[in-house]
């Protein structure tokens, strides 16, 4: 099928919360001998900036663990790669860790290996490191990545990550399923980017119901998610196939990924970047967290609620009008009133609450 009638099946603008940062050059190193547990409370490796995390978050099951790397800023649980193959979780207790030996290896509680980093010589590596692009290295004293998860996609990739000839991305089996999926992404050795479904549990290809073809056959072909959040088809002679939209979100105020998700399609995701810092949230005055554990939980109020008038039978005295500063209320207005003064909103606000 050619690139125009399956185009439908790539969607790239949607939204994320993302307050966070992509800075390639920060990292934070991880020596021989450290580790981190799949307990509850553990503190995952991350990025000097910590937009990056590498640990091990909860799954739905909370005595299973999942070895990846997460947009470590935002509330909701935002996976970018994954110890992929069967999607077993790791049980509780389980072990990731730098071996003096320099191997990246996860254990299970009884020191059963469970996944280890494929390099040829482990002697060379000198340190891990958590990157601020979200890209987990095993670094050589002479800093170059001897082995890296940007050369190991699961189902994203990120600025500053490319695909290369042979690769491919696997979508999920489900949302929270981390088995290999039924849709790939590939990059053929002759250059071609298509996508297609897979047979389970064979994972043998279906014909692609998505193509963008060679011409001529170019098996230095790469795909390019460069650092400014444009993506693209590079060809070895220069060309370039783009991807992307005409106007793009720079990367200074937006942030990128793009996903291969469970049903088949490649999404390209941006959201502004918070202004001054991560946005906090909390419940406005008189209301308090639903469940006092989840900052996501909703707000409830700390007094009940009731369609009555005051003895006084002036309305405006069974509320207070209070002012909070750099607060948003995101689908939640009750009314847009403007031009305004202060005094305007308030004697307007009796109205509309009585």
């Amino acid at each position: 099928m050619s690139s125009n009638a399956a185009f439908p099946h790539i969607l790239f603008f949607s939204s994320l919360l993302f307050p966070l940062f992509l800075a390639a050059s920060q990292a934070s190193n991880v020596t021989f001998g450290n580790h981190l547990i799949a307990a509850d409370g553990g503190s995952p490796w991350t990025s000097l900036s910590c937009d990056f995390a590498f640990g091990f978050p909860h799954l739905e099951d909370n005595n299973s663990f999942l070895l990846c790397i997460w947009f470590y800023q935002i509330p909701k649980q935002t996976i970018v790669w994954y110890v992929n193959g069967t999607g077993n979780p790791a049980p509780k207790n389980s072990k990731i860790e730098l071996t003096t030996g320099g191997q990246l290896q996860l254990t299970d509680p009884t020191g059963q290996e469970l996944w280890k980093a494929e390099i040829i010589n482990s002697s060379n590596v000198a340190y891990a490191a958590m990157l601020g692009n979200g890209n987990f290295v095993l670094e050589s004293k002479d800093f170059v990545h001897i082995w890296e998860t940007f050369n190991q996609p699961t189902d994203t990739i990120l600025p500053g990550q490319k695909l290369q000839v042979g690769r491919n991305l696997s979508s999920r089996l489900t949302n929270t399923n981390y088995s290999q999926g039924r849709f790939q992404l590939q990059l053929l050795q002759d250059g071609t980017l298509q996508i297609n479904l897979v047979a389970l549990p064979s994972y043998t290809p279906y014909d692609p119901y998505f193509t963008i073809g060679a011409n001529p056959p170019d098996n230095r072909s790469r795909l390019v998610f460069n650092v400014s959040g444009r993506l693209y088809i590079k060809r070895s002679n220069g060309s370039i196939d783009d991807l992307s939209p005409i106007n793009t979100y720079p990367v200074a105020d937006f942030y990128h990924r793009a996903t291969l998700d469970v049903h088949g399609a490649f999404y390209l995701y941006t959201h502004p970047r918070a202004v001054n810092g991560i946005p906090a949230r909390e419940c406005p005055p008189e209301y308090s967290q639903i469940d006092s554990n989840s900052s996501l939980s909703g707000c409830k109020p700390n007094i009940p609620l009731v369609c009555e008038e005051d003895e006084s039978g002036f309305p405006e005295a069974l509320f207070e009008f209070t002012e909070l500063s750099s607060t948003d209320w995101p689908l939640a207005d009750y009314e847009r009133l403007g031009p305004v003064t202060e005094e305007h909103c308030k004697n307007s606000s009796e109205k509309v609450i009585v």
